[in-house]
């Protein structure tokens, strides 16, 4: 599973998590989530944080997070807070309307 490298999400210091520059000296890049669907089992899942190889853009690990965290999770520098978010899986839109148009 990929995940572009493209985010707008701010890290706990408040910086871009792509630019930030100790963010870039670790590999790893750790979103942390309030609930996440899982699309194998058809559930919402809460406290997920999900590990993804900055290199790649691979998800390398996807773990639960011990009970109601809200207050007790410690972001380090280069985490992307998503606490009170959804996060879903990549959903792409790919139908097309070939036919529409006279191309010409």
């Amino acid at each position: 599973m990929r995940l572009p490298l493209a985010a707008t999400a701010k890290t706990s210091k408040g910086h871009n998590s792509f630019s930030h520059p100790l963010a870039m000296k670790n590999n790893m890049l750790t979103i942390h989530s309030s609930i996440l669907f899982n699309p194998k089992k058809k559930e919402f899942v809460k406290n997920v944080s999900i590990k993804i190889e900055r290199s790649t853009g691979a998800i390398a690990d996807v773990y639960e997070r011990p009970g109601d965290d809200d207050g007790a999770l410690v972001l380090e520098d280069g985490d992307i807070d998503l606490r009170g978010k959804v996060v879903t899986p990549g959903f792409v839109d790919s139908h097309t309307h070939i036919f529409i148009y006279n191309y010409e």
